[in-house]
């Protein structure tokens, strides 16, 4: 979970919650629950010190405010942390995780409690991690004068490149603020032999996992998190290569799930209670959204409340029917391809005239830079 990257913009917008919810104490809202159900009762607030009682014991303790601030700017950097996560700002990390959730209030946060009991603080809200820009220093560049900050590179593309210009690319990323996770490359293997159904000599360029962990091991210190190389139809090899990356990288990845793999294999994955994040992928060949729909009410309606999602892929309005953690695509790109925008809350549209590709591709990031803070009220911007 560390990132030494964090730029400056997330310790400010936590500086502005602490003071709100500094402000909300001081008019009379003290008392809060934790998430086993204790209550936190906020005796004062000093210059230095956030100064609580919990019932359960009767004992007065201090949070030293600095840390608390650390603190909510580590959540709301990472937006799905456990309270094995918040040891290092505070020893009593269930008392800190409760005014965490407090300070960010029910329209921003909730817990998730897993199948274990242990609990994870969520921000709500969708991170969209922009994707397709491994070799377009102007696409990273345009994410980023656009309020963008988190981007997708796959392995697919990224292995081509010689070690300097791949940690050239990295390094670029980081000095311009951009965060970035890295996907197996699988999914782009699974598009190659769907196109190549009718030519099944052609050379296939399937991913080598060694090849894919040396990557990850040469360029760790420079991204946020990785995924599993998932194995279409082969669960097994699928969980093989989690455990060979896990044990060669250092920190695990995030496994990825298809429908194909069988609610059994999710139900083992979420029932672990050992993955921050698991990816649902293979969607982008189920070409009908009410089936996509229908999948997701599934997965939310049995584990929304215990794991959290990444949908890989998605860009399409059903992002704001169902309470992913983050998602990926190249979907803004239909403002370049096609003209098309893609409004905050509403199904994509034509272009009004006026707009070229570059001024509708700037709109599209703009919005899906919004699904991060969907908890607020965002004012409506007109494609003009």
């Amino acid at each position: 979970m560390k990132h030494r990257y964090m730029e400056r913009s997330f310790y400010d917008r936590a500086k502005k919650i602490e003071r709100s919810f500094k402000k909300s104490i001081r008019t009379g809202q003290h008392s809060f629950k934790t998430g086993l159900g204790r209550t936190i009762t906020i005796l004062g607030i000093t210059p230095s010190d956030i100064i609580f009682r919990v019932d359960s014991t009767d004992s007065i303790h201090k949070l030293n405010r600095l840390k608390f601030k650390q603190a909510l700017a580590f959540v709301i950097f990472h937006r799905n942390v456990s309270r094995k996560d918040l040891e290092r700002f505070h020893s009593f990390n269930s008392h800190l995780m409760a005014l965490l959730n407090a300070a960010l209030s029910k329209n921003m946060s909730r817990i998730l409690k897993l199948a274990n009991r242990t609990l994870r603080l969520v921000i709500k809200g969708v991170r969209y991690y922009f994707s397709g820009m491994e070799f377009s220093e102007k696409d990273r560049l345009l994410v980023q004068s656009q309020g963008g900050k988190f981007i997708l590179m796959s392995n697919y593309y990224l292995r081509g490149l010689s070690h300097d210009k791949l940690l050239e690319t990295l390094r670029h990323c980081r000095d311009i603020g951009l965060h970035v996770i890295i996907d197996s490359g699988s999914f782009s293997v699974m598009r190659q032999r769907q196109a190549n159904k009718s030519n099944p000599d052609k050379k296939k360029n399937d991913i080598c996992l060694k090849q894919y962990c040396e990557l990850l091991i040469s360029i760790k210190d420079y991204i946020m998190g990785y995924f599993n190389l998932d194995e279409d139809s082969d669960n097994e090899k699928s969980k093989r290569n989690l455990e060979y990356l896990r044990d060669n990288i250092g920190f695990p990845p995030y496994p990825v799930w298809h429908e194909g793999f069988g609610w059994d294999e999710l139900d083992k994955l979420v029932n672990s209670c050992e993955h921050q994040l698991i990816g649902i992928g293979g969607t982008v060949f189920m070409h009908s959204t009410p089936a996509k729909r229908k999948l997701f009410q599934e997965i939310f309606s049995k584990y929304g409340d215990q794991q959290g999602f990444h949908w890989l892929g998605g860009s399409n309005v059903l992002l704001n029917e169902f309470p992913f953690i983050s998602t990926d695509s190249t979907g803004f790109n239909i403002g370049r391809r096609f003209r098309r925008l893609v409004p905050l809350n509403s199904p994509q549209i034509a272009a009004p005239s006026e707009m070229d590709s570059i001024d509708c591709i700037k709109y599209n990031i703009r919005q899906l830079v919004k699904l991060e803070e969907n908890h607020l009220d965002h004012q409506y911007e007109l494609p003009l």
